[in-house]
């Protein structure tokens, strides 16, 4: 209150001199309209009053406020005592040099007094309203913007010929400077409710929004007895394109998407953004929602065209019912918000609707999450290793390290369950690392004390999060400081980080070749990889997907793949290992086309460093 006080009673308008009754009737109009303002009287209450109050001071005389519209005419906002077809007439004046008094206070952006209306010139656009309305003398003062300019006009009306004095001057001044604040004021409180519920980025609904709007469903759902859905929507990988281009370039993508969705979405639901790149979509029709999904997925299947870039945005989307999938916004929201994740762990770009065994699943995600913050600090995790046998000799030639987790509370844990997890939160970075030190240090002894004549290769896992900036550094500097030698250890990234990612993280992969580390790619065979990549990244070794080789003698899809894998690589170059050998007539169907390495149960199962054995078989 004290800035708006400052605001009313050291207004920048010419100073007249006036007496001491004029100086006090102006105060008391600032006064009045002041404890208006201060009590959110709506403004059309306060314009109004402060209209029939510059009246009160000029006998035979009507007030008036014009604002110009977007357009660029003017229309009448306030004039009490002016009426209805009066305004009409004055509504779609153009500031001009013929605008009359109020049409040229706002064309030239300064106080104009017209004496007498029948004789200006300046009146042409007016003539006629004053005329059948009996006025002759019009005096204005712009009404201004914070910067300085012309928004509109306060004006006092005369039905009598008269030049204005100081007074007036003064008041008119005032008046126009209070409609200015007012306004003003009124807009910075329109952009606080706007930024109170709404996205500041998209313009889109925000998450408080959203919950009102759920409620709302929900009580009318209630009511009608019929239910409606949530579809949480989250961009797939979209953390790669705000590392790689910025956060600029990706709050442009995002708000195009945003204005795709809202095109594709059209009356069909309500869109929020509740996160960096999640949204929300509340349909009202709960059949609909199957439908929805499948246009929100064929609108992002278009390229987004940003400047010079064309960006391939996927999402995965989860969908939660009222009733069946709770009775609360938060409920649903959470349920939703589960089944995108399902969505999102199934590959992405797809969508997921909530079943109860899914909350099951977060909450032993959360149970492991927590633990895996411990786990660590409580040296809960082990390696294993597993012997790689080459399918000319039978001998050992290398060995994979494999982390395995005994958990204090739920036992043994299987890295299917904790690695994803590791992953999604970060702790991979932290995890993996221990994974690379330990498997160095373990390993060290053994490469100095083995008798073969074929150098030993130690293979080791790493996820796509250790390969961005200084966690590269920090895996290089472990293995530089190892006593086995570089070219003998391979890192293992997937097929899946290769197309996804490894345009991202190029820089570190070349510092990883430079360095004379080996590069493998797992679990390959089942993804979309581009063979350009493995050409570019100079990767070492391909290992085919225990998928494949499950069914290799059974189903001739899984053995022409494998084939044409092992052709692939030897044709680029390339070691090729088989994953999960666990049958001799596996190994054998291998070593007929031409695999390099085995690597499986069948020859042996992951063990404890004192239990690896690395004699010829």
């Amino acid at each position: 209150m004290n800035r708006l006080h400052e605001h009313f009673f050291q207004s920048p308008v010419p100073d007249y001199h006036l007496s001491l009754d004029e100086q006090q009737a102006i105060l008391d109009i600032q006064h009045s309209i002041l404890e208006m303002v201060v009590s959110n009287r709506p403004d059309q209450e306060v314009f109004a009053e402060l209209c029939l109050m510059a009246e009160s001071l000029l006998s035979n005389a009507v007030a008036s406020i014009m604002m110009r519209q977007p357009e660029g005419y003017m229309d009448v906002l306030c004039a009490p005592s002016v009426p209805p077809a009066g305004q009409e007439l004055l509504n779609g004046l153009v500031p001009s040099p013929v605008g009359g008094s109020c049409g040229n206070a706002v064309f030239c952006n300064e106080p104009i007094f017209v004496i007498d209306a029948a004789k200006d010139d300046r009146c042409g656009d007016t003539r006629d309203v004053f005329k059948e309305f009996g006025l002759s003398a019009c005096w204005s003062t712009p009404i201004r913007d914070p910067e300085g300019r012309s928004i509109g006009s306060f004006a006092l009306s005369s039905f009598e010929i008269r030049k204005p004095g100081s007074f007036h001057k003064q008041l008119l001044a005032i008046a126009a400077h209070m409609v200015g604040i007012i306004l003003q004021r009124s807009e910075q409180q329109k952009k606080l409710e706007f930024m109170a519920f709404n996205d500041p980025l998209t313009g889109l609904a925000n998450r408080t929004s959203l919950f009102s709007q759920i409620e709302a469903a929900i009580h009318t759902s209630r009511a009608n007895m019929s239910s409606f859905s949530l579809l949480f929507l989250d961009l797939d990988r979209f953390k790669n394109l705000n590392d790689t281009f910025g956060h600029t370039v990706g709050d442009e993508v995002l708000t195009i998407i945003s204005n795709r969705l809202k095109e594709t979405l059209g009356q069909r639901a309500v869109l929020s953004r509740v996160g960096g790149d999640e949204f929300v979509v509340l349909i009202q029709d709960d059949s609909e929602a199957a439908h929805i999904a499948s246009l929100i997925t064929a609108s992002l299947k278009q390229p987004i065209i940003y400047r010079s870039h064309s960006f391939k945005i996927d999402c995965s989307m989860g969908v939660a019912s009222y009733p069946a999938d709770g009775d609360t916004a938060e409920e649903l929201l959470k349920n939703a918000d589960t089944a995108m994740y399902h969505a999102k762990k199934r590959g992405g770009n797809k969508a997921s609707f909530y079943e109860p065994a899914l909350s099951k699943k977060a909450e032993q995600a959360f149970n492991i999450e927590h633990d895996l913050h411990n786990a660590l600090l409580n040296n809960e995790f082990q390696l294993v290793y597993q012997t790689q046998i080459d399918c000319q000799t039978n001998k050992p030639i290398g060995v994979e390290a494999l982390i395995r987790w005994h958990s204090p509370d739920s036992g043994l844990v299987s890295p299917a369950d904790f690695i994803p997890i590791a992953e999604e939160t970060g702790l991979i970075v932290p995890i993996g690392e221990w994974v690379v030190q330990e498997a160095l240090q373990q390993m060290e002894p053994i490469f100095h004390s083995i008798d073969t004549d074929t150098p030993l290769n130690l293979s080791i896992n790493v996820s796509g999060a250790q390969l961005n900036g200084e966690h590269v550094d920090s895996i290089l500097a472990l293995i530089n400081q190892s006593a086995i030698p570089n070219h003998c250890i391979e890192l293992e990234i997937t097929e899946t980080f290769l197309v996804q990612e490894a345009e991202s993280s190029a820089v570190q992969l070349k510092k990883i070749r430079e360095a004379g580390v080996k590069l493998a790619i797992d679990d390959f065979g089942i993804g979309y990889s581009s063979l350009a990549y493995l050409k570019r990244f100079k990767v070492n070794t391909l290992k085919i997907d225990r998928m494949l080789i499950n069914d290799i003698n059974t189903d001739a899809d899984d053995r022409a793949i494998s084939q044409a894998v092992i052709a692939l690589g030897h044709s680029l170059g390339l070691q090729v290992v088989a994953e999960g050998v666990e049958t001799a007539e596996q190994a054998e169907s291998l070593k007929q086309m031409g695999c390099d390495i085995w690597q499986g149960f069948y020859f042996s199962k992951p063990v404890p460093l004192d239990s690896l054995r690395l004699k010829t078989l």
